[in-house]
């Protein structure tokens, strides 16, 4: 019953921008409307840390290896280490494994840049800067939950990261729907 529903906490995940914003003008006023790195980004905020946005954080710490990169598939490392972070990789073995199921084909030595570099965007978080991966990635790693929601509706629940997928069930009541 529609009516039960709505006495219910309810979520709608919009995808991107536009489609919350479509959604907001659309669904009934009493379901939230909201984004995985907005709810993530309030999640961090509840404990209190100050976090400092910098949508700039992996070019920057890529820059900041010089030489390092020479000779090497800088772009490659950087896609690897966006997929590596957004699915909840923290070990090398993992990200071999997530370079492997994204063909993303990098050598020996792109790895282990690609695995310091995901360990340098951690280490920058601790110290309180964060781009918008991160807003799905920490509060995962962190183990925040905001169980606020027993009915959660998801847009293109199918191209789902695994951290936005574990960020949802984070939101999500013990009788969720």
């Amino acid at each position: 019953d529609s009516t039960e529903i709505r006495r219910k906490s309810v979520v709608y995940f919009a995808f991107n921008n536009s489609v919350q914003i479509e959604a907001e003008h659309k669904l009934p006023a009493d379901v939230q409307v909201t984004g995985f790195h907005k709810i993530g980004f309030a999640m961090l905020r509840g404990t209190g840390k100050r976090y400092q946005t910098n949508k700039n954080k992996v070019a920057e710490l890529l820059d900041s290896y010089g030489d390092r990169l020479k000779d090497l598939d800088r772009s490659g490392i950087e896609k690897l280490t966006r997929l590596a972070r957004l699915n909840l990789v923290t070990t090398f073995e993992a990200l071999e494994s997530t370079a492997k199921l994204y063909n993303v084909p990098l050598n020996g030595t792109e790895l282990t840049v690609a695995f310091d570099l995901l360990n340098d965007c951690d280490t920058a978080t601790r110290l309180g800067s964060i781009d918008f991966d991160d807003m799905i990635r920490t509060p995962n790693l962190m183990g925040l939950n905001q169980k606020q929601f027993n009915v959660i509706f998801i847009d293109e629940c199918q191209d789902l990261s695994k951290g936005s997928l574990e960020l949802i069930k984070r939101t999500a009541q013990d009788n969720c729907q």
